[in-house]
């Protein structure tokens, strides 16, 4: 292509715009891409002066545009996987905590049933040293002990 924008040029561009939009860029990267930016334009303006190769310039637009699209396109995909990781941890992370949140609420309740279940026995042993042991109330007793046992064993299988 005389006075046109070369296959090699466009290729020289593309590689120097996933250089220069890398997330580890440097300012020679991004100095390389002005620099070829303005060597296009220059080639653009002859182009476009010589006026018989305006294919030739919507081609050189078309090829970088795909350019430009398909490195933002692979930027946006991997910053997409690393969304979707994150996001996962996240979940997992989230997961983690409400179970040993729970796992501490049931210990708690564990530990308030033992200790109901603790005091019942104790108070059916204190009635039993007092007073012989009223029938009646010692009944009762073995009931809520029965009652809190039951209860306690329920909660240790859920």
């Amino acid at each position: 292509m005389s006075g046109g924008v070369s296959d090699s040029l466009i290729a020289a561009y593309e590689d120097a715009l996933n250089a220069a939009t890398a997330p580890d860029a440097t300012e020679e990267d991004k100095a390389a891409l002005t620099s070829l930016g303005n060597t296009i334009a220059e080639r653009i303006t002859e182009t476009l002066e010589d006026n018989e190769n305006r294919e030739a310039y919507t081609d050189l637009v078309t090829r970088i545009s795909e350019a430009i699209y398909d490195s933002k396109k692979e930027e946006i995909d991997k910053l997409s996987d690393i969304n979707e990781s994150v996001n996962d941890a996240q979940t997992k992370v989230v997961s983690k905590i409400q179970e040993q949140i729970n796992e501490e609420r049931q210990r708690r309740e564990n530990e308030k049933a033992e200790k109901n279940l603790s005091d019942l026995q104790q108070q059916k042993a204190y009635l039993a040293m007092q007073t012989g042991g009223n029938p009646l109330e010692m009944l009762k007793l073995d009931e809520q002990i029965a009652t809190a046992e039951e209860e306690y064993q329920d909660t240790l299988i859920d």
